[in-house]
């Protein structure tokens, strides 16, 4: 989820602050739009590496297409037994992480060479991240038991080290769905189907904070590693260090957001609701109504421009919001469901799942 690009972000954050550069707004065009098809599935998830430039695509069960700018670099082919269904990446040592779904596993690339299947301890894991430390927290609902008696509803945390597992975390009677990580504090936050975020410190559990409802969905202040909180029941919470501080009620008309994601450089949490409305909080308060196409969801934001980035998959096009106003709209390909910033230079990758290609956003004279 978005906390997988926030080494990037930092980094992109600090050369913003010697270099004295200020956020301004300004509007990409269509560079171009790459077809997929026959040689990969349909695109889904996108993430980027500040490192190599590269951006990758998860293309179905087949591929994960590799992009640098406007070019298609390769094409990773998968095992006809792999389910990927996320990526995250760790900058530092140019690695992929693919969440296999289905098959209890972590495929490894390393650049643009699948090296190795890790196996998880639990089954069927929903969400990964890479904390500040180094290793990657795999999260996964249930445990593996015998052939005859299938699976139990217990949660486990996969630690990875690298390109090997180094541990497990059990949670007991609950099913994680969502990890994020402190990049600050060194701290990782689980939270799931109870009513409980779990807090991880030194590969050990430290705290469980109670909430209303479960976890819909998570994401951290790279500046301050404030950890937001969006629950079922739509609450907003703040949590700083452990502790709840703040509580909004972001639900409207019993719709509650289906995705958020704090802004890295101005702290700003916006909300996405498939209906067609973003919010936009600051110091948890709702500072924003920003009405969209019916059908948006997904989203990243550029930290050069501060431009925030909305895939409406109805309505096939992406929303360009500044601050707390909508600034264009560009129409891509058919049912954009993913989409990535290359933090380095602004560019935009937008997977069109239903007519497998990638429109990418740019400045030409960057």
């Amino acid at each position: 989820m978005s906390s997988k690009q926030l080494l990037g972000w930092l980094v992109t954050l600090w050369l913003l602050s010697i270099s004295g550069c200020q956020s301004v707004p300004r509007i990409p065009e269509v560079i171009t739009t790459i077809p997929l098809l026959p040689r990969a599935g349909n695109p889904s998830v996108v993430t980027t590496n500040i490192h190599t430039g590269y951006t990758y695509v998860l293309c179905g069960f087949q591929h994960i297409a590799v992009f640098q700018k406007e070019q298609l670099l390769d094409l990773i082919p998968l095992e006809s037994q792999d389910t990927p269904y996320d990526l995250t990446v760790d900058k530092e040592h140019n690695r992929l992480y693919v969440l296999n779904r289905y098959d209890d596993g972590v495929i490894v690339v390393q650049e643009t060479q699948k090296v190795v299947t890790l196996s998880l301890a639990g089954r069927k894991p929903k969400d990964i991240a890479i904390a500040s430390n180094g290793y990657v927290y795999v999260v996964s609902g249930h445990s593996k038991i015998s052939a005859d008696q299938g699976s139990i509803v217990e949660g486990n945390v996969t630690i990875i080290s690298g390109t090997q597992v180094s541990g497990v975390i059990p949670l007991g009677r609950t099913i994680p769905t969502q990890v994020v990580a402190d990049p600050l504090h060194n701290a990782v936050y689980v939270g799931g189907m109870d009513e409980k975020v779990v807090v991880i410190e030194d590969l050990q559990i430290t705290a469980r904070i109670p909430i209303t409802a479960s976890v819909k969905v998570m994401d951290v202040n790279p500046q301050t590693g404030d950890i937001y909180i969006l629950d079922t029941h739509g609450y907003l919470y703040q949590v700083q260090q452990q502790e709840i501080v703040a509580t909004l009620w972001v639900a409207k008309e019993y719709s509650v957001p289906q995705n958020m994601q704090v802004h890295p450089t101005t702290g700003d949490v916006y909300l996405v609701n498939t209906g067609g409305e973003v919010l936009v909080t600051r110091d948890m308060q709702i500072v924003a109504q920003i009405p969209l196409e019916s059908g948006a969801l997904k989203m990243d934001i550029d930290p050069l421009t501060g431009n925030v980035y909305v895939a409406n998959y109805r309505k096939d096009n992406v929303s360009v919001i500044y601050d707390t106003k909508v600034i264009t709209t560009i129409q891509v390909g058919w049912y954009p469901y993913g989409i990535g910033v290359n933090p380095t230079n602004g560019w935009v990758y937008v997977s069109n799942t239903n007519d497998s290609t990638v429109t990418i956003l740019g400045y030409p004279d960057n």
